[in-house]
């Protein structure tokens, strides 16, 4: 299963594994999210069923600062942790220059 979300230049992905738990704690959700309850009017909430987000590994980059560039890894469960994209290594000296050029 894979998540991504974005919204003003701050994105956030999950990639991982999902267990279908059925019916079992939909009271919780609609409780917890009450907007919910205005989507599945009704019995029509029926139809849903829940899933743990058992094992995962993303990232969170907010690009929102380009003075202030923040990436970190999120892991959940027994996760690997996987480096992706760029990364500035042992010789970066902080000068920024990379950044005019940096996809």
């Amino acid at each position: 299963m894979a998540i991504s979300a974005t919204k003003a230049k701050i994105a956030v992905s999950l990639r991982g594994t999902v267990k279908n738990i059925g019916k079992k704690h939909l009271d919780i959700m609609f409780e917890k999210n009450p907007y919910m309850k205005g989507i599945y009017p009704g019995d029509t909430r029926a139809a849903l069923e829940v899933f743990w987000l058992c094992e995962a590994q993303g990232e969170y980059f907010d690009i929102s600062d380009p003075s202030n560039i923040v990436r970190d890894t999120i892991i959940i469960g027994n996760g690997n942790t996987v480096q992706t994209g760029y990364i500035a290594g042992e010789g970066c000296i902080g000068c920024k220059l990379c950044y005019s050029v940096c996809p």
